[in-house]
């Protein structure tokens, strides 16, 4: 793949996206490390365009995370499929009633098996939850828990299920981009209206319309999936369940607000920060999974560190061109980077970055490859 196409692909994933460092939300980092991951002679994915999002100083507030799960549960409310037709048409009143109503009393917090705060289970408490009903599925991604934005992924071997939500003022500019994929076709849940979009035949999306402040999209994910048949057959086993065990289901290694501080700081270890970041400009908001949060610092730390040799070359400063380029080599060896291997391909990212540094390659041209804005 070219650096032209890989620009254009980044830009493709979010044409309208902020200039603001670390606000790489999960739709570009998904196609980044599919884009690094796929052999060359595989044609990439077609991109999930995602409209302009707020800048990310909006975001960046922990006080958000109990309204983050507000949000995650109201986007998640797709009764059961279990009743529903192949095709995805019809609804079922039986499903609905078996759907949790509102509780309104319980225990103020919930250890399952980490410890949530009240007002995390609070908000859990006031909304249906969904789980996929099929044996072997677990949650193993959770990011973006904060304000109106957001992802949950289950995954059963190489097949995975991503439950995204996303501001109802960006259904309109979400619905064009996905009419480029395919013609819509109707598919109700539960009485919920909605369109399916096919990428291919074992890849589609459902994409319900507005609910409140949120929408929701399902989407099958990259890879595992024989046909639309086997993917149906899955959906139709999600089960409402209680606030226990619907929070029990998420990884035991997600990062909740009241943990951000103490992973930061643990992930920042032989990190060292560009000018004008601060540490506490790292705390990611709302929750997320340890891989997601060392994303968002690296987006951070590799930009500002790029910026600063941009900076540098520009000025003619030899002594600041040395301490950034120093910075950006070493982050090969940054020990943050060696346990995301295992779930995702975004740390060989960081390196190829590294790597064009090191060969003396340009920070505006590495800048463009890694995203920044």
């Amino acid at each position: 793949m070219t650096d032209d196409n890989l620009t254009r692909m980044l830009r493709a994933a979010d044409p309208g996206a902020p200039g603001l460092v670390g606000d790489l939300h999960g739709a570009e980092r998904y196609l980044l490390e599919e884009i690094v991951s796929t052999p060359p002679q595989d044609p990439p994915p077609v991109p999930v365009p995602t409209p302009a999002r707020r800048p990310v100083r909006r975001r960046l507030s922990l006080t958000l995370g109990a309204a983050a799960f507000a949000v995650l549960v109201a986007a998640l409310v797709v009764p059961s499929w279990r009743d529903t037709p192949p095709d995805g048409s019809g609804a079922d009143d039986t499903a609905r009633d078996r759907a949790p109503s509102a509780e309104t009393s319980g225990p103020t917090t919930i250890e399952a098996p980490i410890r949530y705060a009240s007002a995390v289970v609070d908000a859990a408490r006031r909304n249906p939850r969904l789980l996929i009903g099929e044996p072997g599925w677990r949650a193993t991604n959770v990011y973006g828990f904060a304000e109106d934005e957001g992802t949950v992924v289950f995954k059963k071997g190489k097949r995975q299920l991503e439950f995204n939500w996303y501001a109802a003022d960006q259904y309109d500019g979400y619905l064009v981009d996905r009419r480029d994929v395919s013609a819509p076709r109707p598919f109700s849940i539960d009485g919920q209206d909605g369109s399916e979009f096919q990428y291919s035949s074992h890849d589609i999306a459902v994409m319900l319309r507005p609910s409140g402040n949120t929408f929701a999209e399902i989407r099958t994910g990259i890879g595992g999936w024989r046909d639309r048949a086997e993917i149906v057959a899955v959906l139709r086993t999600i089960r409402a369940a209680s606030v226990e065990d619907w929070l029990a289901a998420m990884p035991p290694e997600i990062v909740t607000p009241e943990k951000t501080t103490q992973v930061v700081d643990e992930l920042l270890t032989g990190v060292p920060l560009p000018p004008g970041l601060a540490r506490e400009d790292l705390d990611v908001p709302g929750t997320n999974d340890r891989y997601q949060t060392s994303v968002h610092i690296l987006d951070a730390v590799v930009c500002g560190w790029l910026g600063a040799l941009e900076r540098a070359e520009s000025d003619d400063d030899a002594t600041a061109r040395r301490t950034a380029t120093r910075a950006i080599v070493g982050a090969r060896d940054w020990p943050l980077l060696k346990p995301m291997d295992a779930e995702g391909a975004y740390a060989d990212i960081v390196r190829q970055v590294a790597d064009e540094i090191d060969a003396g390659g340009s920070a505006v041209t590495s800048r463009e490859h890694f995203g920044c804005r």
